[in-house]
Order: C-alpha cells, then sequence, then structure tokens
C-alpha cells in the first residue's frame, strides 16, 4: 500500500484527537471571566472544540480523497463505514477532553504537560510508521495503547478496504465509552468550582 496514504490517514485521525483535546482544555481555562458572569454549562466547551475537530476532519478528509487519487489509489466502498471509527474516535477523545479540562482548572501546569504527553503519546501510536515493522514485544505492548484499535479500524476502512476485526471494534467500543463515562463523571464531580478556580 502507499506509504505516504498510510501516514497521512494516521495524521488524519491523531490530529483530530490532539487538536480536540487541546482545544477543549484552553478554551475552558481562557473562560474563566464568562463563567463568573454568566452561567454556562462547562461540558459545552468540550463539545464545541470537538464540534469543531470534527469539521476540520471532515475537510481534511475531502483534501485525503483528492491526494488519494492524484497518487492514483482507488477509494474503497468501505469509506461509507468510516463514521464508525469516527464517531467511536470522538467519544474517546470527549472523554479524554473532560479529564484534561478538570485537571487544567485545578494545576495549571497541565497545559504543557499535556503538549509533551501529546508528542509522546503520539510516537508510541502507528500513526506514521506501520505496526507490523516492531518486533513482536513491542508490537504485544503496543496493543495497550487506548488509540490502537481506534486508528486500526479507522485505517483498515479507508486503505485496507475491509470491515475492522470484531475484536479490534470491540476493543475500540469499550475504549471509547469507558473512557467518556470516566471523563463525564470525572469532569461533573467539582463542576460548579470551576468558575472560582480560574
Amino acid at each position: 500500500q502507499n506509504y505516504a496514504l498510510h501516514v497521512l490517514s494516521g495524521l488524519l485521525i491523531w490530529n483530530f484527537f490532539a487538536q480536540s483535546t487541546t482545544a477543549a482544555m484552553n478554551d475552558l481555562v481562557w473562560s474563566g471571566g464568562l463563567l463568573g458572569r454568566i452561567f454556562v454549562p462547562k461540558a459545552v466547551f468540550a463539545v464545541a472544540a470537538l464540534g469543531t475537530g470534527l469539521i476540520n476532519l471532515t475537510l481534511a478528509l475531502g483534501a485525503y480523497v483528492i491526494i488519494a487519487m492524484a497518487l492514483g489509489a482507488s477509494l474503497p466502498g468501505t469509506i461509507l463505514l468510516l463514521p464508525v471509527p469516527i464517531l467511536l474516535t470522538a467519544l474517546f477523545t470527549l472523554g479524554i477532553a473532560l479529564m484534561v479540562s478538570t485537571a487544567a482548572i485545578y494545576f495549571p501546569d497541565t497545559v504543557p504537560m499535556y503538549e509533551v504527553l501529546l508528542t509522546a503519546w503520539m510516537y508510541l501510536t502507528p500513526v506514521i510508521y506501520p505496526v507490523e515493522v516492531l518486533p513482536d514485544n513491542l508490537n504485544s505492548i503496543l496493543r495497550f495503547n487506548p488509540l490502537y484499535p481506534l486508528v486500526t479500524s479507522f485505517r483498515d476502512i479507508l486503505i485496507e478496504g475491509r470491515f475492522p476485526d470484531g475484536g479490534m471494534l470491540i476493543s475500540a467500543s469499550l475504549v471509547s465509552l469507558g473512557t467518556l463515562l470516566l471523563g463525564w463523571w470525572f469532569f461533573t464531580r467539582k463542576a460548579r468550582e470551576y468558575a472560582y478556580r480560574i
């Protein structure tokens, strides 16, 4: 398969995750004045950042299609199933966004620390390299990365032209829903204090 498209597809879904979570965290931190004046549901900042990320991802997918055609690659019919991994990634992203936003309110150093963490996380995720090039022991460890099944499912549909493996899809669904529930619980526990903390 085309290595350029392999990398580009990974960057599409990674950038959606990274940009959405970072934007959600920054938006909530910088909204202190607004929260002190009017009532605004605190989660709206994370949801808005996610919505913006989805729009950007849709536009980026359009650019991907043009590049793929220019490189002579055919688009598989499974591309119509892309909303499945995108939805699961969006749920996971929202859960992480809620958690890091809460942490940023209580610990100001969270923002720069998270940006460093994102850089390391990207290299621990098969975004710019195929997982097959890794030794078996590293490959096994990589599968504990919660983004692994999401990125792999996205690529299976977009590049490989096949529906994701059932086990992979179940894993991605459990990770996404579990992260969303944990993030929502974490975020709402102290939501009333946010206006006084920022």
